[in-house]
């Protein structure tokens, strides 16, 4: 049973290699580069979006060259309270609004929302922590949704 075990994972491993998988996300499939990200204010979502949109300013052999001019907020509501008047739910929401330039022409304007919900904690650094991880996951989201947008430009 164990030699059937090794031949089966060493052909579904010779399999895999000799099919051409590519990564959809990788920067070898990629069409364009990023020549320069403007933002309308300095915040802490704007230094996340930027460290994320780095990697696409590198590439040099493209013929699609785009100026990003990106306009960021986030809210944090209230989405449910307790009788006493204290916040249960909360929803964080990321909009981001993206205006993509060629050669001094404005191409496209689009918004790219993701939110996402959850409940309150009474430990404040436990939740301040949370919410840090729910506005990262939501910016890689927004990001991949970027990259995919462009790239069908």
């Amino acid at each position: 049973m164990n030699k059937i075990a090794i031949i089966l994972t060493l052909f579904i491993f010779i399999f895999l290699i000799s099919c051409g998988y590519k990564p959809i996300y990788s920067l070898d499939s990629i069409n364009f580069k990023i020549n320069k990200i403007t933002f309308s204010e300095t915040n802490r979502l704007n230094y996340k979006i930027l460290n994320l949109l780095k990697k696409y300013q590198q590439k040099n052999d493209n013929k699609n060259i785009y100026d990003l001019n990106i306009k960021s907020e986030k809210k944090i509501t209230t989405v449910s309270k307790n009788s006493k008047g204290e916040s249960l739910v909360f929803s964080m929401e990321i909009i981001i609004e993206l205006e993509t330039v060629d050669k001094n022409n404005v191409l496209n304007k689009n918004n790219f929302i993701k939110n996402y919900t959850y409940n309150n904690n009474d430990n404040k650094f436990d939740l301040n922590q949370y919410e840090k991880s729910i506005e990262n996951n939501l910016v890689e989201e927004i990001i991949n949704s970027i990259t995919i947008y462009i790239s069908t430009i």
